[in-house]
């Protein structure tokens, strides 16, 4: 077949194949792109890839539906390697013939290409396969440019991962490999985490953004939050939090799961793009130890060292001065809680009604506090303790779980229910919430959006409360602060133990 046989040939082939995947999945465009197209084709020979951007749908997708349409598209994918691999004969049957860029319609307005070539999706010659138009440039691209350059690696990273995702061959070999390495993520995922979720602290040092700690910490926050939205965040959630430390095992992080964390990434790196600007001044130039250190002042005039509180009315009004609005920022949420792998941050707190408070979804039935103050401003933090709140009564194994965690041989220590509130008032199981439907005063409804999610402690628990860049924010940390906790749990007095060990962490910047 001569060269230009071949050519007519393959935009036929792959004219085809954008119609199926039209139909079937659903796309704002597929172009071909590269030597195809250049010189209508005078260029391409046997060890020629073919290249071709594909458009995610025109409508709204966040991470989990890209990922979603992301594997139905890579199914194409392998039916187009095989096609190829018919015709070109001459090619390596093992590595992909065919490149795929799959670029978001913000990656297309500001130019964002994944590996930087400037001007990709703005001057690059493209035929549409949908209408065999010729094109100059990708209809919009480079109309809105962006100079938030931790935002552009975000944007490249999740584009680059799709296109690593879908790089296999006919035999659907290649692809994202499976990553079971020593970090608890991989590092690219941890590095780009961080960047995307960067607060610009004018006070932070050069390179912060690069924090590792810091991606991992975003991401476990970011799973946390969605964990109720699909079984996919939960899922992931679980894995990392096994991987950072927590018991159970689990298997190697798989390539979708890989990409869905990419994808996560991408959001964020959005979200960086859609804060106002008056609402990113709002905590820019302050660290997050100078900002607690300054709340626990004013909640704790006078403490050095360690300072219980026990009576109600105490314990209320310093709290409510230490946790009063806002604690969430366009830029960053300054206060988190800490309980060895179970680092959160705090959203919103609230008094509910004498020594019933609520922490974003938690209830808390706090007996004590404890000022600590050991030595530095950036070390200052807060232990809180509270009492076992009545089971919700939904859940028939509750009496059961708390003796088992209550005994030697628990596996936390401790034990918790989880539940939604529909309406502020109709109780329903987590199970349900999860799946936005229940049966409610004898009629089977549509829960979504009217049900709020509720954790309630029905045993001891306890935890501490400092500054999200505070030395305790260290994953060496955690197995010491979980140890401790279990002992304060069972009647040992480790603050004086723990002030000193914080006092030992290096300073977070």
């Amino acid at each position: 077949m001569t060269n230009t046989a071949l050519v007519v040939d393959l935009k036929k082939r792959l004219t085809a194949w954008s119609d199926g995947v039209a139909k079937d999945i659903d796309t704002a465009g597929v172009f071909l792109f590269g030597s195809l197209v250049y010189r209508d084709g005078a260029q391409f020979g046997a060890g020629s890839d073919v290249d071709l951007v594909v458009l995610f749908p025109d409508k709204p997708m966040d991470a989990l539906a890209r990922r979603a349409w992301l594997e139905k598209l890579l199914e194409h994918k392998i039916r187009l390697e095989a096609e190829l691999a018919s015709v070109l004969i001459e090619a390596d049957p093992g590595k992909p013939l065919c490149s795929i860029v799959v670029p978001t319609p913000r990656e297309i307005t500001g130019d964002i290409h994944k590996d930087g070539a400037r001007g990709f999706f703005k001057e690059n010659a493209y035929l549409s396969l949908l209408n065999a138009k010729e094109l100059k440039g990708l209809p919009g691209a480079g109309t809105r440019e962006i100079k938030d350059r931790l935002a552009i690696e975000g944007l490249r990273f999740a584009q680059k991962k799709r296109n690593a995702f879908l790089a296999v061959n006919a035999k659907g070999e290649g692809g994202i490999t499976p990553y079971a390495g020593a970090d608890p993520a991989p590092k690219d995922i941890m590095r780009h985490a961080a960047m995307a979720a960067h607060s610009d602290d004018r006070n932070a040092d050069p390179g912060a953004e690069y924090d590792t700690q810091e991606g991992l910490d975003f991401l476990t926050h970011e799973l946390y939050r969605q964990r109720g939205a699909a079984s996919a965040y939960r899922y992931l959630h679980h894995w990392l939090s096994i991987r950072r430390g927590a018991r159970g095992d689990v298997g190697p992080l798989e390539a979708s799961d890989h990409l869905l964390f990419a994808e996560i990434i991408g959001d964020a790196a959005l979200a960086r793009l859609n804060k106002p600007d008056e609402q990113l001044a709002s905590l820019r130039g302050k660290h997050s130890t100078v900002w607690f250190s300054e709340r626990f002042a004013q909640a704790f005039p006078g403490v050095r060292g360690v300072q219980w509180f026990d009576e109600p009315e105490q314990v209320k009004t310093r709290l409510l001065r230490l946790l009063e609005p806002p604690l969430e920022y366009a830029d960053a949420q300054p206060v988190w809680w800490f309980r060895g792998p179970s680092n959160l941050p705090i959203r919103a707190f609230g008094h509910v009604r004498d020594r019933l408070y609520q922490m974003d979804e938690s209830e808390l039935l706090i007996r004590r506090i404890a000022a600590v103050k050991p030595g530095p401003y950036y070390c200052d933090f807060l232990y809180v303790e509270l009492d076992p709140m009545e089971p919700i009564g939904i859940c028939s194994q509750t009496a059961e779980r708390i003796t088992e965690e209550m005994s030697d041989e628990g596996h936390f220590g401790y034990y918790w229910e989880e539940y939604g509130l529909v309406d502020g008032k109709h109780v329903i199981g987590r199970s349900q919430y999860d799946d936005g439907a229940a049966e409610v005063e004898g009629k089977l409804e549509d829960v979504r959006g009217r049900t709020e999610l509720r954790v309630r402690y029905v045993t001891p628990y306890n935890f501490i409360i400092a500054a999200n860049q505070s030395p305790i924010n260290n994953g060496d940390f955690d197995e010491v602060l979980l140890n401790a906790m279990s002992r304060m749990l069972r009647g040992e007095d480790c603050l004086e133990e723990l002030r000193k060990a914080v006092l030992r962490l290096p300073k977070r910047h």
